[in-house]
């Protein structure tokens, strides 16, 4: 770990995982101090995730802290351990739109991305819907965007664009239902009688 430079500095580390003998190896290396711009002092850059997409890694990680401010960067590179270029601005966030609109979602972060079998990205992530400053029942909400690929950089929201409350949703092959029910109103007794659990 290096030098902790203000209050919410963070920094992201990488090591090499030996799948053999389910630990870590080698050196760690540095790969985000900070965040997208340590000038500016960003804060909690955390939940990184790696993926690979036409060659080229990525590297999404949450910044900005839990709150309004909340944010997922990127970075890209030729390799895992970098060097990374980052992209210039957060590509989800809602801290840039008015506070006070009508429905809002706000605290978006710590997202993750999926490729479908049609090869569309999709995002889940993070968020919450407020009734009032920083006020909320539900806690944080699981939610779900389409990512839009442009110039090789993944984009959920462009600048100033709200969080849409309802999207379509990818096309995916429809599975059985799982024997015991996972979602939905449902019942599930266990009367402990049997030899195993």
């Amino acid at each position: 770990a290096g030098p902790v430079l203000y209050e919410g500095h963070r920094a992201i580390w990488i090591r090499r995982f030996d799948l053999k003998a389910l630990k870590t190896s080698g050196p760690s290396t540095m790969i985000v101090d900070g965040g997208v711009d340590i000038s500016q002092k960003p804060i909690w850059a955390e939940g990184p995730h790696i993926f690979k997409r036409d060659g080229r890694y990525y590297l999404i990680t949450a910044e900005g802290g839990t709150a309004i401010n909340h944010s997922q960067v990127v970075y890209r590179g030729d390799r895992p351990d970098g060097p990374w270029t980052a992209y210039p601005r957060p590509i989800l966030t809602q801290r840039d739109l008015e506070p006070q609109r009508r429905y809002p979602v706000t605290s978006a972060g710590h997202a993750d991305f999926v490729e479908t079998q049609n090869g569309e990205w999709w995002a889940t992530f993070l968020a919450i819907r407020p009734y009032g400053d920083d006020l909320y029942n539900t806690g944080r909400e699981t939610f779900l965007l389409p990512v839009h690929w442009r110039d090789g950089w993944p984009i959920l929201t462009a600048p100033g664009q709200a969080i849409a409350p309802v999207v379509r949703y990818p096309d995916l092959p429809r599975e059985k239902p799982p024997a015991i029910p996972t979602s939905g109103n449902f019942v599930l007794r266990e009367e402990f009688d049997g030899k195993a659990l």
